[in-house]
């Protein structure tokens, strides 16, 4: 991502120090910087990781909507369109990741995932060991990091530590009685 220019960057500390990164993430490594000049330097990574909760409920959210939408006969493209058009981004990105099949097929343009299911797992780790220490509840964080060990085990039979963190629509769709892939063509071919 940093190749292409996508990360969004977020610099703490010095206000002098963040000053003379900056000209380097926007626009160079990243999209976009949430400037955290004049904090604590850990304060960027304490800002990752709570954001990452929202990443991965909104991962399950999705998740979720599309495997009711198959099993109720709603077609997923009338989902795909309606995710997209009304809340875009990620939850666009991440609804095509599902319905075309991406989330569980490697891409031969890209032999890594997108967001390791490790990198994530290893991640919810401090962020549950944080919820924990503060007494926070997290029950829809929690469904999704039960979902995300649910992928890594599903990789790990098949001798693959290549697992994306989208793969969470596959251990719901396993959940939900149905296969983990969903059979959709590549959209390689």
């Amino acid at each position: 991502m940093a190749e292409a220019g996508k990360l969004t960057c977020v610099p703490a500390g010095a206000a002098a120090s963040v000053a003379r990164v900056k000209p380097f993430c926007e626009g160079v490594i990243g999209r976009a910087v949430v400037d955290l000049s004049s904090e604590e330097p850990g304060t960027a990574s304490h800002v990752k990781g709570i954001c990452n909760i929202i990443i991965v409920s909104l991962i399950e959210a999705v998740a979720e909507a599309h495997v009711l939408a198959e099993k109720t006969g709603l077609k997923t493209e009338c989902l795909q369109s309606a995710l997209a058009t009304v809340w875009g981004g990620p939850y666009g990105i991440y609804s095509d990741r599902m319905s075309s099949g991406d989330y569980h097929r490697k891409d031969v343009r890209r032999p890594l995932p997108l967001v390791g299911i490790d990198m994530a797992l290893h991640m919810a780790d401090g962020i549950l060991a944080m919820a924990k220490e503060s007494n926070t509840e997290l029950a829809g964080y929690q469904a999704g990091v039960g979902h995300m060990k649910a992928v890594a085990e599903y990789y790990a039979k098949m001798g693959s530590g290549l697992g994306d963190i989208s793969g969470i629509y596959g251990a719901v769709r396993t959940a939900s009685g149905m296969q983990f892939e969903n059979g959709a063509p590549s959209k390689q071919n």
